[in-house]
């Protein structure tokens, strides 16, 4: 696109002044796609091989909680959606984690929901499992095609209702996610049915105080 762009502008195809502007304003935003994805490949990349160094800190269980309500709350009402995030009895849970990428992780589930729910919540709450925490973002969306559950967390992977698409259909948002995730030792999965909503969960260790 960006070499048909080019070329329309330097065969003199393109005159008129405002469609010069229109054309080199659609240049810049496909080069601007392209630097996201060149930069989340390599990112990618380093999780992939466990290069990338991560800053693990103790966290409270409703310390991490409490982010995430300020975080989204705004994001999710100012969509038309009812936002629900379950706080209670976390009291002397605590977690070991890199607190921005697990963000990035709650951002690219919060953000998809908000993207394929017309109306009703998305919800994040938390349930013990042994030694984890699995916390759950959900939402009363379109739901995910069952032919696309199994793709879902692969890279470049951007089926008809994929959610692997945050960072405009690069198709590496969940496959980011999935890597932190793991990075942490935890794991990741879906669960969905079409047009009646989607259930992310992800698991991480936790210790008490």
């Amino acid at each position: 696109m960006i070499q048909g762009y080019s070329e329309a502008i330097l065969d003199g195809i393109v005159t008129d002044k405002e469609e010069l502007q229109k054309y080199l304003a659609l240049i810049q935003n496909r080069i601007s796609d392209l630097s996201r994805l060149t930069s989340d490949l390599f990112e990618l990349s380093q999780l992939e091989s466990r290069s990338k160094a991560f800053d693990f800190q103790k966290i409270s269980l409703s310390d991490l909680l409490s982010k995430l309500d300020k975080k989204f709350r705004y994001d999710v009402q100012n969509a038309g959606l009812h936002f629900h995030i379950t706080s209670t009895e976390s009291a002397g849970i605590c977690l070991s984690i890199d607190i921005f990428q697990i963000e990035r992780v709650f951002s690219n589930l919060v953000y998809n929901a908000i993207k394929h729910t017309k109306e009703g919540s998305v919800t994040v709450q938390w349930s013990k499992r042994n030694q984890h925490i699995v916390f759950e973002v959900a939402d009363t969306g379109s739901g995910i095609a069952p032919d696309d559950l199994p793709f879902l967390f692969n890279r470049l992977y951007t089926g008809a209702k994929s959610r692997n698409s945050s960072a405009k259909g690069s198709g590496l948002g969940l496959a980011i996610a999935k890597e932190i995730v793991e990075y942490h030792g935890g794991e990741i999965w879906v669960e969905s049915v079409a047009n009646q909503g989607s259930t992310f969960r992800f698991s991480l260790e936790y210790t008490l105080q």
